[in-house]
């Protein structure tokens, strides 16, 4: 907003400082400035107003704040006017308030005017200001509106209709013709000021061509409003006009400036009868606001002890009075214009940029210093970026989100999703319930250009059953990763070998691998293993069925999956272990094959094995499977070691001879060494 230095000078007897250094303590006390531009005698000082400070959208609120700076005494602009008793204005004209909103309005009424030019310094106050000189009754109504920031219409009296002027709400929508000539569609609500005929202007934001004032103009009716902020910018911005005075009303003004303001405008005209009295319309009226302030409350929040009487000072000079003092606190009474101020905060912000924040002394904070808090899900998720980016995997970050189509391939039923109210798209229109109906995507996209596929993901999946029971708090961070081949391999050990590997590199050592044979309408059969610690899954490595895959448009092509619960893992990963000492002596490794039929759980072979309950083994590896004649052979590495002394066959012969009595329990299996 653009401000007149000269007219800034009128508020004050003592000297103002030069343009320049005003302009320096107005920028380091309260506002930014934005320009200084020399006009004439004049200097035109842009400054950059907050929005909660309705009060400073005039020159009189920006000299209070001069006022409180430099310690001068604020001088108010002179109102001397004489009524004509031959005229009243409750003879004249006829007011109705029907809209709530309009909360304060006031009317003065002029008889016999002459319009003319207007008088030479208030031209040159309103054109430093950016603003045209029309005629003397316009131009002192944008005067005033800049001097005191109360926006003032001015209407032709012997043009409003009945001489009856209703304040309301529209019923319907109407057509309104502004004093710019030009037509804007009002809707049913907007405010309007009217006549019983023709609406005269629209209420904080421009007057009608109906009432307007002209060189014929005789008699004159001066407006002076104040709207609820929010209702006069709601429509501002519905039918994209903004104008001087509905910025003004949109930043709040204080509802005491009307009566104030229309005794401005009379006093200054040069000419006229003015007519006795003034109709004024308050309802309402808000009780003075009080605010509480506590003394030792500065001091905590400014960091700096302000002498009592200082803060006394300050406070006056701003328009504040202190209503009562109760045990180190003020109770402070809050001027009608300062609508920004609600808290005792607000209060201490005022006292410490008036004293002055440049005395405020920087001080380092004394606070205890504490080591940075580890997040063990960002820890041990870096820990398998770094694992699996080693061994050839590249990370993916998919939107957690699926479509009804991947819904209907995967098919999931409306029990285990979630739907979203209003996706944004049909693509993202459920929640996923898993990591890999995204990872299927990626590897569609990247098989025509890649012969082989190595891609994982980390990220949040959704549980219907904890959102039905509204268990928000809980987060389910899983793992998963997708392995695809051009070249035909064992995928399905591949992908079992990555998680060994995962596992092993996060220091989860004491987990076995399960197979689960089931007739899934999505995993192969015999093709899936899910992955154990202490009787609790973590994960499972399994191959997809390649109807579900060609419904994904991966035809052709065998995809091995790993998927892990990414919060159990952090949590093992997080335990703390036993150190043990690497053995000293030399392991000894025999081998043990046995033929078994084909529907055989390996993990069942094994488990026998582990039967013997010897301490000398230390690890039981498969390391080869064959089958032939609808039997398989599965071979086995037994690792034997001690931690005592170097063994020998005389210790572990015996050791394998049970084995092989345990395995031949079994009549349909045939262990052999």
């Amino acid at each position: 907003m653009v401000f007149s230095y000269n007219l800034l000078q009128t508020f004050f007897q003592k000297k103002l400082p030069d343009a320049k250094k005003l302009a320096d303590l107005i920028g380091s006390h309260v506002f930014e400035i934005e320009g200084l531009e020399k006009k004439g005698n004049d200097w035109a000082i842009t400054i950059d107003i907050l929005p909660n400070r309705g009060d400073c959208f005039s020159h009189l609120g920006l000299a209070r704040e001069i006022s409180a700076i430099l310690g001068y005494p604020l001088v108010m602009p002179q109102i001397k006017f004489k009524d004509d008793k031959k005229f009243n204005v409750d003879n004249l004209l006829k007011v109705k308030v029907s809209d709530k909103d309009c909360q304060r309005y006031t009317v003065k009424v002029v008889k016999n005017i002459k319009i003319s030019n207007s008088d030479k310094k208030i031209k040159e106050y309103l054109q430093t200001c950016g603003l045209n000189s029309i005629n003397n009754v316009v131009d002192i109504a944008n005067f005033v509106m800049i001097e005191l920031g109360q926006p003032l219409h001015v209407f032709d009296l012997d043009k409003i209709d009945k001489n009856s002027i209703i304040i309301k709400s529209l019923a319907s929508k109407e057509k309104f013709l502004a004093l710019d000539s030009k037509e804007y569609g009002l809707n049913e609500g907007d405010m309007v000021i009217s006549s019983p005929a023709k609406i005269l202007a629209l209420a904080g934001i421009k007057g009608g061509k109906i009432a307007e004032v002209d060189n014929n103009t005789r008699d004159i009716a001066i407006e002076s409003a104040n709207f609820i902020y929010s209702r006069i910018r709601k429509t501002s911005n519905k039918i994209d006009l903004k104008t001087d005075a509905s910025i003004r009303f949109e930043h709040k003004i204080d509802p005491e400036l009307t009566v104030l303001s229309v005794n401005r405008f009379v006093s200054l005209l040069e000419n006229g009868n003015i007519a006795k009295g003034v109709i004024d319309i308050y309802k309402n009226k808000p009780a003075p606001k009080i605010v509480k302030l506590e003394i030792e409350k500065i001091g905590l929040l400014l960091g700096i002890e302000i002498p009592l009487k200082n803060i006394l000072a300050i406070l006056k000079s701003l328009g504040f009075s202190i209503s009562k003092t109760i045990k180190g606190a003020l109770f402070v009474k809050i001027p009608t214009w300062r609508l920004d101020i609600n808290l005792q905060e607000d209060l201490i912000e005022e006292i410490g940029r008036t004293y002055g924040y440049d005395k405020i002394n920087a001080q380092t904070p004394i606070s205890a210093i504490e080591a940075p808090r580890i997040d063990d899900a960002i820890l041990w998720a870096d820990r398998v970026r770094i694992a699996l980016s080693g061994i050839g995997f590249f990370e993916t970050q998919n939107y957690s989100f699926i479509s009804q189509k991947n819904k209907e391939e995967l098919g999931l039923l409306d029990s285990d999703i979630i739907e979203i109210l209003n996706p944004l798209s049909s693509e993202q229109q459920y929640l996923r319930p898993n990591l890999l109906i995204n990872l299927f995507k990626n590897v569609k996209s990247n098989l025509p250009y890649y012969s082989d596929i190595k891609i994982f993901e980390i990220g949040n999946v959704f549980n219907k059953d904890d959102y039905e029971n509204k268990i928000y708090d809980v987060i389910d961070l899983r793992l998963s990763g997708a392995i695809a081949h051009k070249v035909d391999s064992d995928m399905f050990y591949e992908a079992k070998g990555v998680a060994d590997y995962l596992l092993k590199s996060l220091g989860i050592t004491d987990y076995f691998y399960k197979d689960i044979d089931l007739h899934s309408n999505i995993w192969k059969r015999n093709a899936l293993a899910k992955i154990e610690i202490n009787g609790e899954d973590i994960g499972y490595v399994g191959i997809p069925q390649k109807t579900v895959l060609d419904k994904m448009g991966i035809v052709g092509q065998d995809i091995a999956i790993f998927d892990f619960d990414f919060s159990k893992l952090s949590i093992l990963a997080t335990q703390e272990y036993e150190y043990e000492d690497i053995s000293k002596y030399p392991a000894i490794i025999r081998d043990i094959s046995v033929l078994v039929p084909l529907d055989t759980k390996i993990d069942d072979v094994l488990q026998k094995i582990n039967d013997t309950a010897s301490d000398l083994i230390k690890d039981v590896d498969l390391f080869d499977i064959f089958e032939k004649d609808g039997n398989k052979s599965l071979a086995f590495h037994i690792i034997f070691q001690s931690k005592e002394k170097t063994l020998t066959g005389q210790e572990i012969d015996p050791i394998m001879q049970k084995i092989i009595e345990i395995l031949s329990k079994n009549q349909n299996w045939k262990p052999r060494i």
